[in-house]
Protein backbone atom coordinates (compact mmCIF):
# COMPACT_ATOMS: atom_id res chain seq x y z
CA UNK A 1 0.00 0.00 0.00
CA UNK A 2 2.72 2.46 1.04
CA UNK A 3 4.86 1.47 -1.94
CA UNK A 4 1.91 1.99 -4.27
CA UNK A 5 1.47 5.54 -2.92
CA UNK A 6 5.15 6.29 -3.58
CA UNK A 7 4.90 4.93 -7.12
CA UNK A 8 1.76 7.03 -7.69
CA UNK A 9 3.55 10.19 -6.53
CA UNK A 10 6.51 9.39 -8.77
CA UNK A 11 4.15 8.66 -11.67
CA UNK A 12 2.30 11.99 -11.28
CA UNK A 13 5.55 13.97 -11.13
CA UNK A 14 6.84 12.09 -14.18
CA UNK A 15 3.66 12.82 -16.12
CA UNK A 16 3.97 16.54 -15.35
CA UNK A 17 7.56 16.59 -16.60
CA UNK A 18 6.63 14.51 -19.66
CA UNK A 19 3.89 16.97 -20.64
CA UNK A 20 6.28 19.86 -20.20
CA UNK A 21 8.95 18.30 -22.43
CA UNK A 22 6.65 16.73 -25.04
CA UNK A 23 7.02 13.03 -24.09
CA UNK A 24 3.85 11.23 -25.15
CA UNK A 25 3.77 8.00 -23.10
CA UNK A 26 3.99 7.49 -19.32
CA UNK A 27 2.92 4.19 -17.70
CA UNK A 28 3.59 1.84 -14.79
CA UNK A 29 4.60 -1.82 -14.87
CA UNK A 30 5.43 -4.06 -11.89
CA UNK A 31 5.88 -1.07 -9.57
CA UNK A 32 8.12 0.81 -12.05
CA UNK A 33 7.45 4.06 -13.88
CA UNK A 34 8.38 4.08 -17.60
CA UNK A 35 8.35 6.82 -20.24
CA UNK A 36 8.64 6.94 -24.04
CA UNK A 37 9.03 10.04 -26.20
CA UNK A 38 6.91 8.68 -29.08
CA UNK A 39 5.74 5.44 -30.69
CA UNK A 40 8.63 3.23 -31.77
CA UNK A 41 11.22 4.93 -29.54
CA UNK A 42 13.01 3.24 -26.63
CA UNK A 43 11.40 3.30 -23.18
CA UNK A 44 13.20 4.68 -20.12
CA UNK A 45 12.71 3.73 -16.48
CA UNK A 46 12.23 6.56 -13.97
CA UNK A 47 14.28 5.62 -10.92
CA UNK A 48 14.01 6.55 -7.26
CA UNK A 49 14.85 5.04 -3.88
CA UNK A 50 11.08 5.13 -3.23
CA UNK A 51 10.38 2.35 -5.74
CA UNK A 52 10.99 -1.30 -4.84
CA UNK A 53 10.52 -0.74 -1.10
CA UNK A 54 9.47 -4.32 -0.37
CA UNK A 55 12.51 -5.65 -2.23
CA UNK A 56 14.78 -3.31 -0.27
CA UNK A 57 13.28 -4.33 3.08
CA UNK A 58 13.55 -8.05 2.33
CA UNK A 59 17.17 -7.68 1.15
CA UNK A 60 18.14 -5.79 4.31
CA UNK A 61 16.25 -8.29 6.49
CA UNK A 62 18.03 -11.18 4.78
CA UNK A 63 21.59 -9.82 4.88
CA UNK A 64 21.30 -7.57 7.96
CA UNK A 65 24.11 -5.10 7.11
CA UNK A 66 25.32 -2.73 9.80
CA UNK A 67 25.86 0.02 7.22
CA UNK A 68 24.25 0.13 3.78
CA UNK A 69 25.61 2.76 1.36
CA UNK A 70 23.25 4.26 -1.22
CA UNK A 71 24.10 5.81 -4.58
CA UNK A 72 21.63 7.59 -6.88
CA UNK A 73 18.87 8.07 -4.32
CA UNK A 74 17.17 10.65 -6.58
CA UNK A 75 15.97 12.55 -3.51
CA UNK A 76 16.21 16.32 -3.24
CA UNK A 77 16.77 18.54 -0.21
CA UNK A 78 13.95 18.14 2.34
CA UNK A 79 12.66 14.84 0.92
CA UNK A 80 14.06 12.66 3.71
CA UNK A 81 10.56 11.69 4.85
CA UNK A 82 9.81 10.33 1.36
CA UNK A 83 12.52 7.67 1.67
CA UNK A 84 11.64 4.11 2.78
CA UNK A 85 11.59 3.59 6.54
CA UNK A 86 13.66 0.50 7.36
CA UNK A 87 12.97 -1.01 10.81
CA UNK A 88 16.01 -0.81 13.07
CA UNK A 89 17.91 1.63 10.82
CA UNK A 90 18.57 5.38 10.68
CA UNK A 91 18.76 7.07 7.28
CA UNK A 92 21.33 9.78 6.47
CA UNK A 93 21.09 11.50 3.09
CA UNK A 94 23.11 13.96 1.03
CA UNK A 95 21.16 15.11 -2.05
CA UNK A 96 22.68 16.36 -5.28
CA UNK A 97 23.77 20.01 -4.81
CA UNK A 98 21.68 22.79 -6.27
CA UNK A 99 18.38 20.90 -6.16
CA UNK A 100 19.17 19.18 -9.46
CA UNK A 101 17.43 15.91 -10.25
CA UNK A 102 19.11 12.53 -10.01
CA UNK A 103 22.17 11.49 -8.05
CA UNK A 104 22.33 11.78 -4.30
CA UNK A 105 24.05 9.50 -1.79
CA UNK A 106 23.21 8.20 1.66
CA UNK A 107 23.49 5.53 4.33
CA UNK A 108 21.18 3.25 6.24
CA UNK A 109 22.85 2.84 9.66
CA UNK A 110 21.82 0.15 12.12
CA UNK A 111 20.48 1.60 15.37
CA UNK A 112 22.90 1.13 18.24
CA UNK A 113 25.98 1.59 16.05
CA UNK A 114 28.18 4.45 17.24
CA UNK A 115 28.32 6.46 14.02
CA UNK A 116 28.02 10.13 13.14
CA UNK A 117 28.15 12.16 9.94
CA UNK A 118 31.51 13.88 9.35
CA UNK A 119 32.23 16.97 7.28
CA UNK A 120 34.40 16.57 4.18
CA UNK A 121 36.00 19.04 1.74
CA UNK A 122 33.52 20.56 -0.73
CA UNK A 123 33.78 19.19 -4.25
CA UNK A 124 31.80 18.30 -7.37
CA UNK A 125 31.94 14.62 -6.37
CA UNK A 126 28.80 13.56 -4.50
CA UNK A 127 29.96 12.22 -1.11
CA UNK A 128 28.81 11.42 2.42
CA UNK A 129 31.14 10.33 5.21
CA UNK A 130 30.65 8.67 8.60
CA UNK A 131 32.93 8.30 11.58
CA UNK A 132 32.26 4.93 13.20
CA UNK A 133 33.60 3.98 16.62
CA UNK A 134 33.10 0.25 17.18
CA UNK A 135 33.90 -1.17 20.58
CA UNK A 136 37.50 -2.34 20.93
CA UNK A 137 38.75 -0.46 17.87
CA UNK A 138 39.75 3.07 16.92
CA UNK A 139 37.84 5.44 14.68
CA UNK A 140 36.83 4.23 11.23
CA UNK A 141 36.04 6.50 8.28
CA UNK A 142 33.26 5.08 6.08
CA UNK A 143 32.32 6.97 2.94
CA UNK A 144 30.13 6.67 -0.12
CA UNK A 145 30.81 8.57 -3.33
CA UNK A 146 29.07 8.82 -6.68
CA UNK A 147 30.42 10.21 -9.96
CA UNK A 148 27.76 10.79 -12.66
CA UNK A 149 28.50 9.11 -15.98
CA UNK A 150 29.60 10.97 -19.10
CA UNK A 151 26.02 11.23 -20.43
CA UNK A 152 24.82 13.23 -17.41
CA UNK A 153 24.47 17.03 -17.50
CA UNK A 154 26.26 17.08 -14.13
CA UNK A 155 29.24 15.17 -15.52
CA UNK A 156 32.35 15.21 -13.32
CA UNK A 157 35.69 14.47 -15.05
CA UNK A 158 37.47 11.42 -13.70
CA UNK A 159 40.52 13.44 -12.66
CA UNK A 160 38.37 15.92 -10.71
CA UNK A 161 36.55 13.05 -8.94
CA UNK A 162 39.85 11.35 -8.05
CA UNK A 163 41.29 14.59 -6.61
CA UNK A 164 38.11 15.14 -4.56
CA UNK A 165 38.17 11.61 -3.16
CA UNK A 166 41.88 11.87 -2.39
CA UNK A 167 41.34 15.11 -0.50
CA UNK A 168 38.49 13.59 1.52
CA UNK A 169 40.51 10.50 2.44
CA UNK A 170 43.43 12.69 3.53
CA UNK A 171 41.12 14.64 5.86
CA UNK A 172 40.53 11.46 7.87
CA UNK A 173 44.19 10.88 8.72
CA UNK A 174 43.33 10.37 12.40
CA UNK A 175 41.19 7.32 11.60
CA UNK A 176 42.74 3.86 11.86
CA UNK A 177 40.82 2.56 8.82
CA UNK A 178 39.23 4.08 5.71
CA UNK A 179 36.55 2.32 3.66
CA UNK A 180 34.83 3.90 0.65
CA UNK A 181 31.85 2.39 -1.20
CA UNK A 182 31.74 4.13 -4.54
CA UNK A 183 30.34 4.14 -8.04
CA UNK A 184 32.76 6.03 -10.28
CA UNK A 185 31.00 4.85 -13.46
CA UNK A 186 34.33 3.39 -14.57
CA UNK A 187 34.40 -0.28 -15.68
CA UNK A 188 37.38 -1.94 -13.97
CA UNK A 189 36.77 -5.18 -15.88
CA UNK A 190 38.46 -3.35 -18.77
CA UNK A 191 41.58 -1.98 -17.04
CA UNK A 192 43.25 -0.87 -20.25
CA UNK A 193 40.38 1.34 -21.48
CA UNK A 194 40.27 5.01 -20.49
CA UNK A 195 39.67 6.14 -17.77
CA UNK A 196 40.25 2.86 -15.86
CA UNK A 197 44.10 3.25 -15.87
CA UNK A 198 43.73 6.64 -14.16
CA UNK A 199 41.61 5.12 -11.38
CA UNK A 200 43.94 2.14 -10.89
CA UNK A 201 46.97 4.45 -10.73
CA UNK A 202 45.19 6.45 -8.02
CA UNK A 203 44.66 3.27 -5.99
CA UNK A 204 48.32 2.38 -6.29
CA UNK A 205 49.57 5.84 -5.34
CA UNK A 206 47.28 6.05 -2.29
CA UNK A 207 47.98 2.46 -1.19
CA UNK A 208 44.31 1.57 -1.63
CA UNK A 209 42.78 -1.77 -2.60
CA UNK A 210 39.51 -2.47 -4.38
CA UNK A 211 37.93 -5.59 -2.87
CA UNK A 212 35.42 -6.25 -5.69
CA UNK A 213 36.57 -8.20 -8.76
CA UNK A 214 33.36 -9.38 -10.46
CA UNK A 215 30.56 -7.61 -12.38
CA UNK A 216 28.23 -5.52 -10.24
CA UNK A 217 25.93 -4.24 -13.00
CA UNK A 218 24.53 -6.78 -15.42
CA UNK A 219 22.04 -5.80 -18.10
CA UNK A 220 21.23 -7.25 -21.50
CA UNK A 221 24.49 -7.82 -23.44
CA UNK A 222 26.56 -5.98 -20.83
CA UNK A 223 28.39 -6.85 -17.60
CA UNK A 224 30.48 -4.16 -15.88
CA UNK A 225 32.32 -3.63 -12.59
CA UNK A 226 31.21 -0.19 -11.43
CA UNK A 227 30.47 -0.55 -7.70
CA UNK A 228 33.67 -0.66 -5.68
CA UNK A 229 34.68 -1.11 -2.04
CA UNK A 230 37.99 0.64 -1.50
CA UNK A 231 40.08 0.42 1.68
CA UNK A 232 43.58 1.05 2.98
CA UNK A 233 43.57 -2.13 5.08
CA UNK A 234 42.16 -5.07 3.07
CA UNK A 235 43.37 -7.65 5.63
CA UNK A 236 40.50 -6.69 7.96
CA UNK A 237 37.80 -7.55 5.40
CA UNK A 238 36.38 -10.98 4.54
CA UNK A 239 33.40 -12.81 3.02
CA UNK A 240 32.81 -10.40 0.13
CA UNK A 241 29.71 -11.29 -1.90
CA UNK A 242 27.83 -9.75 -4.82
CA UNK A 243 24.04 -10.15 -4.84
CA UNK A 244 22.15 -9.35 -8.03
CA UNK A 245 18.47 -8.49 -7.78
CA UNK A 246 17.11 -6.80 -10.93
CA UNK A 247 13.75 -6.33 -9.19
CA UNK A 248 15.51 -3.93 -6.81
CA UNK A 249 18.16 -2.34 -9.06
CA UNK A 250 20.35 -3.07 -12.06
CA UNK A 251 23.29 -2.54 -9.68
CA UNK A 252 24.12 -5.44 -7.37
CA UNK A 253 24.21 -5.22 -3.58
CA UNK A 254 27.86 -5.73 -2.62
CA UNK A 255 28.44 -6.99 0.94
CA UNK A 256 31.60 -7.49 2.95
CA UNK A 257 32.37 -8.27 6.60
CA UNK A 258 34.74 -6.20 8.71
CA UNK A 259 36.50 -8.34 11.31
CA UNK A 260 35.32 -6.46 14.40
CA UNK A 261 32.69 -7.11 17.04
CA UNK A 262 29.52 -5.01 16.71
CA UNK A 263 27.45 -4.27 19.86
CA UNK A 264 23.87 -5.49 19.98
CA UNK A 265 21.16 -2.95 19.18
CA UNK A 266 19.54 -1.68 22.41
CA UNK A 267 15.72 -1.73 22.62
CA UNK A 268 13.83 1.52 22.05
CA UNK A 269 11.18 2.89 24.40
CA UNK A 270 8.72 5.78 24.45
CA UNK A 271 6.70 7.35 27.26
CA UNK A 272 2.95 7.47 26.68
CA UNK A 273 -0.40 7.68 28.49
CA UNK A 274 -3.13 5.05 28.29
CA UNK A 275 -6.03 7.49 27.92
CA UNK A 276 -8.66 4.82 27.23
CA UNK A 277 -8.62 3.74 30.89
CA UNK A 278 -9.44 7.14 32.37
CA UNK A 279 -12.49 7.17 34.68
CA UNK A 280 -14.40 10.09 33.13
CA UNK A 281 -16.55 10.79 36.22
CA UNK A 282 -13.60 11.11 38.59
CA UNK A 283 -11.62 12.97 35.93
CA UNK A 284 -14.35 15.64 35.59
CA UNK A 285 -14.68 15.91 39.35
CA UNK A 286 -10.96 16.65 39.71
CA UNK A 287 -11.21 19.21 36.94
CA UNK A 288 -13.88 21.07 38.90
CA UNK A 289 -11.80 21.04 42.08
CA UNK A 290 -8.70 22.60 40.52
CA UNK A 291 -8.01 26.24 41.50
CA UNK A 292 -8.32 27.57 37.94
CA UNK A 293 -9.06 31.09 39.20
CA UNK A 294 -5.48 31.41 40.45
CA UNK A 295 -4.34 31.65 36.84
CA UNK A 296 -6.02 35.08 36.56
CA UNK A 297 -3.81 36.48 39.32
CA UNK A 298 -0.87 36.66 36.95
CA UNK A 299 -0.29 39.36 34.34
CA UNK A 300 2.30 37.52 32.25
CA UNK A 301 0.70 35.24 29.66
CA UNK A 302 3.70 32.89 29.72
CA UNK A 303 3.32 32.37 33.48
CA UNK A 304 -0.45 31.89 33.07
CA UNK A 305 0.09 29.26 30.38
CA UNK A 306 2.71 27.48 32.46
CA UNK A 307 0.43 27.41 35.52
CA UNK A 308 -2.48 26.11 33.45
CA UNK A 309 -0.31 23.33 31.97
CA UNK A 310 0.94 22.35 35.44
CA UNK A 311 -2.61 21.99 36.78
CA UNK A 312 -3.79 20.00 33.76
CA UNK A 313 -0.72 17.76 33.70
CA UNK A 314 -1.16 17.04 37.40
CA UNK A 315 -4.66 15.69 36.69
CA UNK A 316 -3.44 13.48 33.85
CA UNK A 317 -0.57 12.21 36.01
CA UNK A 318 -3.18 11.07 38.53
CA UNK A 319 -5.67 9.45 36.15
CA UNK A 320 -3.33 8.32 33.36
CA UNK A 321 0.31 8.30 34.51
CA UNK A 322 3.10 8.04 31.98
CA UNK A 323 4.19 4.52 31.14
CA UNK A 324 7.30 3.35 29.34
CA UNK A 325 6.45 1.17 26.33
CA UNK A 326 8.84 -0.71 24.10
CA UNK A 327 8.55 0.26 20.44
CA UNK A 328 7.69 -2.49 17.98
CA UNK A 329 8.90 -2.13 14.42
CA UNK A 330 6.42 -1.24 11.70
CA UNK A 331 4.84 -4.47 10.41
CA UNK A 332 4.72 -5.60 6.78
CA UNK A 333 2.58 -8.72 7.19
CA UNK A 334 2.30 -9.36 3.44
CA UNK A 335 6.02 -10.22 3.35
CA UNK A 336 5.40 -13.72 4.68
CA UNK A 337 8.06 -16.40 5.12
CA UNK A 338 6.81 -18.03 1.93
CA UNK A 339 7.20 -14.79 -0.06
CA UNK A 340 10.68 -14.22 1.38
CA UNK A 341 11.68 -17.76 0.42
CA UNK A 342 10.32 -17.19 -3.09
CA UNK A 343 12.48 -14.05 -3.31
CA UNK A 344 15.49 -16.08 -2.20
CA UNK A 345 14.84 -18.68 -4.91
CA UNK A 346 14.35 -15.92 -7.51
CA UNK A 347 17.67 -14.28 -6.62
CA UNK A 348 19.39 -17.67 -6.70
CA UNK A 349 17.92 -18.31 -10.17
CA UNK A 350 19.20 -14.91 -11.32
CA UNK A 351 22.74 -15.74 -10.16
CA UNK A 352 22.52 -19.05 -12.04
CA UNK A 353 21.28 -17.31 -15.19
CA UNK A 354 24.17 -14.83 -14.99
CA UNK A 355 26.68 -17.65 -14.66
CA UNK A 356 25.36 -19.94 -17.43
CA UNK A 357 23.70 -17.37 -19.76
CA UNK A 358 21.48 -20.17 -21.10
CA UNK A 359 17.96 -19.52 -22.34
CA UNK A 360 16.55 -22.19 -20.02
CA UNK A 361 17.95 -20.58 -16.85
CA UNK A 362 16.97 -17.07 -18.01
CA UNK A 363 13.40 -18.23 -18.66
CA UNK A 364 13.29 -19.94 -15.24
CA UNK A 365 14.41 -16.69 -13.55
CA UNK A 366 11.79 -14.62 -15.40
CA UNK A 367 9.06 -17.09 -14.42
CA UNK A 368 10.10 -16.89 -10.75
CA UNK A 369 10.33 -13.09 -10.95
CA UNK A 370 6.77 -12.83 -12.28
CA UNK A 371 5.59 -15.32 -9.67
CA UNK A 372 7.14 -13.27 -6.83
CA UNK A 373 5.58 -10.02 -8.08
CA UNK A 374 2.21 -11.72 -8.36
CA UNK A 375 2.55 -13.25 -4.88
CA UNK A 376 3.36 -9.90 -3.24
CA UNK A 377 0.39 -8.22 -4.92
CA UNK A 378 -1.91 -11.09 -3.92
CA UNK A 379 -0.68 -11.09 -0.31
CA UNK A 380 -1.14 -7.31 -0.04
CA UNK A 381 -4.61 -7.46 -1.54
CA UNK A 382 -5.67 -10.37 0.67
CA UNK A 383 -4.26 -8.78 3.81
CA UNK A 384 -5.89 -5.37 3.37
CA UNK A 385 -9.18 -6.83 2.16
CA UNK A 386 -9.31 -9.12 5.18
CA UNK A 387 -8.45 -6.41 7.68
CA UNK A 388 -10.73 -3.75 6.19
CA UNK A 389 -13.69 -6.13 5.82
CA UNK A 390 -13.31 -7.32 9.40
CA UNK A 391 -13.25 -3.78 10.78
CA UNK A 392 -16.02 -2.11 8.78
CA UNK A 393 -17.95 -1.53 12.01
CA UNK A 394 -14.86 -0.41 13.91
CA UNK A 395 -13.28 2.43 11.87
CA UNK A 396 -11.17 3.59 14.81
CA UNK A 397 -9.37 0.25 15.01
CA UNK A 398 -9.09 0.02 11.24
CA UNK A 399 -7.42 3.42 10.84
CA UNK A 400 -5.18 2.84 13.85
CA UNK A 401 -3.84 -0.34 12.26
CA UNK A 402 -3.48 1.24 8.81
CA UNK A 403 -1.46 4.10 10.31
CA UNK A 404 0.80 1.62 12.09
CA UNK A 405 1.33 -0.31 8.88
CA UNK A 406 2.09 2.85 6.89
CA UNK A 407 4.34 4.27 9.62
CA UNK A 408 2.17 7.33 10.27
CA UNK A 409 2.59 8.86 13.73
CA UNK A 410 -0.48 9.82 15.69
CA UNK A 411 -0.99 13.00 17.70
CA UNK A 412 0.88 12.68 21.00
CA UNK A 413 -0.63 15.82 22.55
CA UNK A 414 -2.98 15.73 25.51
CA UNK A 415 -6.64 15.34 24.49
CA UNK A 416 -9.14 18.16 24.74
CA UNK A 417 -10.99 18.48 28.06
CA UNK A 418 -14.31 16.57 27.98
CA UNK A 419 -17.41 18.76 27.96
CA UNK A 420 -19.63 17.61 30.81
CA UNK A 421 -22.66 19.26 29.22
CA UNK A 422 -22.46 17.21 26.03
Amino acid sequence: MLESVCVLILFNKTREEANRHGWKFVWTKEGRVLVRREQGKASHRIRSINTGQDELLVSIDRHKPDILALNETWLKEGQDLCAPKVPGYVLKLSPRPGGRKGGGVGFYIRRGLNARVREHPDSALEQLWLEVRPRGMGRIAVGTAYRPDSSSKTRVPTGVAIDALSESISSFGECSLVCVMTDFNVDLLKPSLTPAPEVLTFFQQQNLTNLVNEPTRVVENSATLLDLIITDNPQLFRNLSVHHNPSLSDHAMVLVDLAIKIPKEPPQYVWTRVLSKIDEKNFLQDLKEQPWSEILKYDDVEIMTSHFNDLLTCIFDKHSPLKRIRINQRPRPWLTDVVKHMMFLRDKAWSKALATKTERHCRYFKDLKNLVNSAIKSEKRAYFNFFVNNNLNNPKQMWKHLKQTAGVSGNAALPSIPNEES
